[in-house]
């Protein structure tokens, strides 16, 4: 395969960048995570920032908003890049298979954590459950009570002729008007 030709064009720093035409197979194809991840790193690596437009200049292609995308999907993971690439100069002598296995009990041990964490919330949420229901019950307890105290109060305050139709009532005491 043959070099496509590249053409120059000037950049937000007053440079001008070399880019690949637009006929580029590897341009077709639009930009992934990886294209600009690794244009990112290469900026940071050179002590620069990267931005959008020091990504485009890098890349020679790209629109605003796709490397604006992407470039917020770097910024996300630089924090877990950079604790793991901490935890690897930490051991620089440990061999592989030793470092392989350390991981995998550090996954498993995160793994029993997240379960243990989810076992304690749902025991949690059953006694909130539980409590939540009892305070529904007093509740209906305290209205019912409210009610037969509203019904006894208008029976006292009504006339003997209009007691007389409530007297068959089981919320107020027996009635002494027959």
């Amino acid at each position: 395969m043959g070099e496509y030709p590249r053409q120059k064009r000037r950049v937000s720093s007053g440079t001008w960048a070399t880019c690949p035409r637009q006929s580029d197979p590897a341009t077709a194809r639009g930009l992934t995570d990886l294209d600009v991840h690794d244009a990112a790193d290469d900026i940071v690596s050179q002590g620069e920032r990267p931005t959008v437009e020091r990504i485009r200049a890098h890349l020679g292609t790209g629109s605003p908003n796709s490397v604006t995308r992407h470039l917020d999907s770097w910024w996300g993971s630089v924090g877990a890049r950079l604790r793991q690439r901490a935890r690897e100069q930490e051991r620089p002598d440990v061999p592989g298979a030793v470092s392989a296995l350390a991981q995998r009990c550090w996954n498993a041990a995160l793994e029993a954590a997240a379960e243990h964490a989810r076992a304690a919330g749902a025991a949690e949420q059953a006694v909130l459950d539980a409590h939540r229901d009892q305070l529904a019950a007093e509740r209906a307890d305290r209205d019912q009570e409210r009610a037969r105290q509203n019904l006894q109060l208008a029976v006292a305050e009504a006339t003997p002729q209009q007691r007389h139709c409530w007297c068959s009532s089981p919320a107020l005491p027996p009635c002494t008007c027959r």
